[in-house]
């Protein structure tokens, strides 16, 4: 008896060390060698963006310990999820909603509690080829499905709620901005608007656009983003431009042209808008993305051919998060504060999504003036 119960402490003892060993966290901001950290521009230009960490398996947001491995009975290559080939991107309370076209489903970043896991549901919400991702004020999920031809609706617990679809539907697409459902129609070559509230289509966008001067007018719209006051701007990747709407479809500007240099484009896909207007434009050709100010003028861009961390490998989607930056600060170059997160995901390479960080320098803390009847 006093042997097994020796043996029962043994193992609960040798259980508890392998714990300890397997789980002892780490910070990544600390180790981080700051000397080597990708700056976009690079000194002596004062940075403005800084890549902060990428995701391309399970393995990247948490080291599985050897307890999980003793208890699963698994190794860690069956432990680990991966990124395979991702496209749209989408972030909402702390979690990352990437669309794998080739799982086909979408991978889920849970960065509260360090997970990545692959969301492939069946039945009415089965999946072909997500392409593209967008939320709802309530938190609705909206799936670009190019192959399912239909825009596939689930509620914020994952749960199949509805698809959306035309007679002759083929989605690249989707955003949202309060009521209004905006869908890049490859197949039509327009962009479907529906209203959330009624469930239907209630027109295209540009209202006009087959009478609109081929200079302005939108043949192929490939990707679609409002700005915060409703503005709404198309990749028309026939025209190897963007163009910009106010919310009533009236023409506001065009950003770039056909060409090899800097402020022009030869693949321009996904699109995302911060708060000042700064418009960024994914070029899968460069393979980078392209900052230009609300007049159209290019600023600068990030990324580059792949070599090391920080740069892309084929991007295809781009997003802008305010929300969720406590969960990147600890990544941020000392001395600098950041304003927002970009995320950007690449179909090939090692890192599927790249992550970075628009930052500013901090502000200096003000001294606190000496009480009267100090030291002397």
């Amino acid at each position: 008896m006093i042997q097994s119960v020796k043996i029962v402490l043994k193992i609960i003892l040798t259980t508890f060390l392998l714990f300890l060993t397997g789980c002892a966290g780490s910070n990544p901001g600390l180790e981080r060698n700051w000397d080597d950290v990708m700056l976009f521009p690079m000194p002596p230009d004062e940075p403005r963006i800084q890549f902060l960490v990428h995701f391309s398996s399970s393995t990247d947001i948490r080291e599985f310990s050897k307890l999980d491995q003793f208890l699963l009975g698994k190794s860690l290559l069956e432990l680990e999820t991966v990124i395979d080939k991702p496209y749209g991107v989408a972030i909402r309370d702390g979690k990352i909603y990437i669309c794998d076209t080739m799982l086909p489903g979408l991978v889920i970043i849970d960065l509260e509690n360090k997970t990545l896991k692959a969301f492939q549901p069946y039945g009415l919400g089965t999946l072909r080829k997500p392409i593209n991702v967008a939320f709802d004020q309530a938190g609705y999920i909206y799936v670009a499905d190019t192959e399912r031809e239909q825009v596939v609706v689930f509620t914020p617990e994952l749960k199949y709620f509805q698809a959306i679809s035309s007679p002759s539907m083929k989605p690249l697409d989707v955003a949202i901005h309060g009521d209004s459902l905006l869908i890049a129609d490859y197949r039509d070559r327009n962009i479907e608007v529906w209203s959330i509230k009624r469930n239907r289509a209630i027109g295209t966008f540009p209202p006009d656009n087959e009478t609109l001067d081929d200079s302005i007018r939108v043949f192929v719209p490939y990707s679609v983003e409002f700005d915060n006051h409703g503005n709404v701007f198309i990749t028309d990747f026939g025209q190897f431009r963007i163009q910009k709407f106010s919310p009533r479809g009236e023409f506001i500007q065009s950003y770039g042209e056909l060409g090899r240099n800097l402020g022009q484009f030869a693949r321009p896909k996904g699109i995302a808008v911060d708060r000042e207007g700064i418009l960024y434009v994914i070029d899968a050709a460069f393979e980078n993305a392209q900052m230009f100010d609300p007049d159209g003028n290019l600023l600068m861009f990030i990324g580059g051919s792949y070599k090391r961390e920080g740069n892309m490998y084929l991007p295809a989607s781009i997003t802008i998060d305010y929300d969720n930056t406590d969960y990147f600060k600890e990544y941020v170059l000392p001395g600098y504060d950041l304003k927002y997160l970009i995320l950007v995901t690449n179909q090939y390479g090692p890192d599927k999504i790249t992550i970075y960080g628009r930052i500013e320098k901090s502000e200096p803390e003000d001294e606190v003036p000496e009480a009267e009847g100090g030291r002397s």
